[in-house]
């Protein structure tokens, strides 16, 4: 058994130790949890990685299965449900913490383009008709407090918005969020 507190550290200690499992506390990990999820993964492949995290958003838990990791649980889980998920992903199964997995199974959203600037046939969009407006000034490089100038909203309204662009789109910040759009076509 072994602890620590980076990433790099945790690959040299990794190799020496050769544990069965590696458990990623994501509020403690300096440098980003998902990012040390990624290094690890990429060094020494093999090796399962459970990640303890308090956040319930599906976009975190889908960004970190993504790095590579095996199994998120939130750390307010019973005893008894983080030892099943310890046990199931040292197994090698897969565990997502029951109360995101409808969340993070379901399908990525589609994206669609924007009909009302493109001439495509109308179709449901995933993202509101302001949330869309919300991301177009993400991509101009816009700030919370530039766009509700902007728009004529609260910063805590567009902190709204920006919190529901990143979870329909499953993104991890602002940025990819907005290379997500503009690989979906919603505008260019």
């Amino acid at each position: 058994m072994g602890e620590s507190a980076d990433a790099s550290h945790a690959v040299a200690i990794l190799k020496c130790l050769r544990p069965q499992l590696v458990i990623v506390n994501s509020e403690e990990q300096a440098g980003g949890g998902i990012e040390a999820t990624r290094r690890i993964k990429a060094e020494v492949a093999h090796l399962p990685i459970m990640v303890l995290s308090s956040s319930k958003r599906s976009c975190y838990a889908q960004a970190y299965i993504r790095a590579g990791a095996s199994g998120y649980c939130l750390n307010s889980a019973s005893r008894s449900r983080l030892a099943l998920a310890i046990e199931s992903v040292s197994e090698g199964a897969g565990w997502i913490d029951p109360a995101l997995s409808a969340m993070v199974l379901r399908p990525p959203p589609t994206i669609f383009v924007d009909a009302r600037s493109a001439d495509v046939p109308s179709r449901d969009l995933p993202l509101s008709e302001r949330e869309l407006q919300v991301l177009r000034l993400i991509a101009e490089g816009m700030c919370n407090q530039e766009i509700a100038s902007k728009l004529v909203l609260s910063p805590e309204t567009v902190k709204s918005h920006v919190k529901h662009i990143m979870e329909k789109l499953a993104a991890n910040d602002r940025t990819q969020a907005v290379v997500l759009a503009l690989r979906g076509g919603l505008f260019t």
